[in-house]
């Protein structure tokens, strides 16, 4: 069977079609060009995820400067040392001083007041620093005398400004008060 010349030109054309896309290969170009954007893409991921990771680092090195400097600052003051004997004198005649402060006002006093002696307490388990007690006891007194020989002692010349009241206790009886006093101080033994 012998072909009409139209239809062997579409045969023709055809032919031509399949030889110049086969001399045209857009699946072989249209891969890589896929796969290039694919790495364009994950490369600026990338570095926006390095930028960031390299903000982090910056700010970490930044703290660890700053914490580096307390650290050397923190240790040049440790170096400095404290002398707490200075800041806590030793008082080794607190009981004297409290008595000696409440004997001179027994003129007073109706009945002698009664003054314990020193106990000492450690202020805690890892320091050499101690509280220091001492008692005193009155009874049927009047108030103003009370506070007056409690004023005494706080003003005493070597325990101004170092003596405190830790403990005050008052009871009214039928003809004054009973007060019960704790003055204390911080010294290092």
């Amino acid at each position: 069977m012998a072909l009409k010349p139209a239809q062997t030109e579409a045969q023709l054309a055809s032919l031509a079609a399949a030889a110049d896309r086969a001399n045209k290969p857009t699946s072989l170009l249209t891969i890589p060009v896929v796969l290039l954007i694919v790495t364009v893409l994950f490369g600026v991921w990338a570095y926006r995820g390095l930028a960031a990771q390299r903000s982090i680092v910056q700010a970490r090195q930044a703290q660890a400067v700053k914490v580096a400097h307390f650290v050397e600052q923190i240790k040049g003051q440790q170096k400095q040392s404290i002398d707490l004997a200075a800041i806590y004198p030793p008082s080794p005649f607190l009981g004297s001083y409290v008595d000696d402060t409440w004997k001179a006002q027994a003129g007073s006093f109706r009945e002698t007041p009664t003054v314990s002696q020193v106990s000492s307490t450690r202020v805690d388990n890892n320091s050499s620093i101690y509280r220091s007690d001492v008692t005193v006891t009155v009874n049927n007194e009047e108030l103003s005398t009370i506070f007056k020989a409690a004023d005494a002692t706080l003003n005493h010349e070597f325990l101004k400004g170092r003596a405190f009241v830790s403990q005050a206790n008052l009871t009214p009886t039928g003809t004054g008060w009973r007060a019960v006093l704790r003055f204390s101080l911080y010294e290092k033994k």
